[in-house]
């Protein structure tokens, strides 16, 4: 029996703390599945003993036993919504609907580009003394990679993977350094916290978010922002394959005008970078 059923049976006679925490898990099921009962407390605004019970009453033993159902769920949930692409398309064809699909967004993403925010943008980012970098999932990988282009010109760039190091990250940022925040939707709450932490270390702060009103919107000096994928096209997960790689463009767009100053020195840090690549690709 899956996790759906076992909801199903006994969801009539749940108190109201399990229903809002069964209606969470079948609403969020990708992160149900990947996150502690404490922060799964803490996100059904229950509690993680609430969360134990919620556990035992769908007869499963411990969180661990109940995530594989979910995943099971997860993946038929999926199979019942619709790709941007058929079954029978082609791979040449697959390739084509991929780029119309980036190439129409990126032209819709460089209509509200305001190029007179970003020229006020640009020397906070190459005065910084340090960058704080903020995501999770999708957007923690541009996060990341924007990570890695900076390191790469010998920038102090400070990025985890862990949302409870990220918090912890946030509260070292001073009115010195640039805090970027990198979220889609701008209402992932681990990133509210940190944008409200930096906020009140006064560091300079910047959201790469969609173009909707967000909280995240507020609790920042600039906002960058990104198509409203969402509201647009119902394809599965259209937002999170878009959204990553527009959030790689604006982050590439940053990086390089962040480079663009003291640009020789810059040059000299990236042949230094690469030799040092090229040295350890050579060994191996």
């Amino acid at each position: 029996m899956g996790i759906k059923e076992r909801i199903s049976q006994v969801y009539g006679n749940m108190s109201k703390n399990e229903k809002k925490i069964a209606d969470y898990c079948l609403s969020q099921p990708e992160e149900f599945k990947d996150l502690s009962v404490q922060e799964l407390g803490r996100r059904t605004q229950t509690s993680p003993s609430a969360i134990i019970r919620f556990i035992k009453k769908l007869n499963y033993n411990k969180l661990n036993d109940m995530r594989f159902d979910i995943l099971n769920f997860q993946n038929e949930e999926t199979s019942n919504l619709q790709l941007p692409v058929s079954e029978n398309d082609s791979c040449k064809s697959v390739c084509r609907i991929v780029a119309d699909m980036l190439v129409s967004e990126l032209k819709v993403q460089l209509s509200l580009l305001n190029y007179k925010q970003l020229d006020k943008i640009i020397p906070i980012l190459r005065s910084a003394k340090r960058y704080y970098l903020f995501g999770l999932g999708t957007s923690g990988l541009a996060a990341s990679s924007m990570e890695e282009k900076l390191i790469r010109i010998g920038k102090t760039v400070i990025f985890s993977v862990s949302p409870h190091l990220q918090l912890i990250n946030s509260l070292n940022a001073t009115e010195e350094d640039v805090a970027i925040f990198f979220s889609y939707s701008g209402k992932t709450p681990e990133i509210l916290l940190c944008a409200e932490q930096t906020k009140k270390q006064h560091a300079n702060s910047i959201a790469i978010t969609c173009n909707t009103p967000s909280k995240l919107s507020k609790l920042v000096n600039y906002t960058i922002p990104l198509p409203n994928i969402k509201s647009e096209s119902s394809e599965i997960r259209l937002g999170a394959l878009i959204s990553g790689q527009l959030m790689n463009y604006i982050s590439s767009v940053l990086y390089i005008c962040i480079a663009q100053d003291h640009f020789e020195q810059t040059k000299q840090q990236l042949v230094k970078t690469k030799k040092i690549i090229e040295q350890i690709k050579t060994e191996k």
